[in-house]
């Protein structure tokens, strides 16, 4: 039924590439956050979502 994967010698170098990969944008994206200068996280804090009185809703099909 199953059966243990057996990587050959130079097999094993893509799980550690891959997981190297996603090491290296988590720490960079945290590291980004952290290092943020206070004034352009209050400056994205307040933007609106919509401008106010612009609410264009569409619901129907496009032809």
């Amino acid at each position: 039924m199953f059966q243990r994967v057996a990587y050959e010698g130079w097999q094993t170098i893509f799980p550690i590439i891959g997981f190297a990969i996603f090491f290296a944008v988590f720490v960079g994206g945290t590291l980004r956050i952290l290092f943020k200068k206070k004034s352009s996280i209050t400056k994205l804090e307040n933007l609106p979502l919509e401008e106010e009185g612009k609410q264009e809703i569409s619901h129907g099909k496009r032809y």
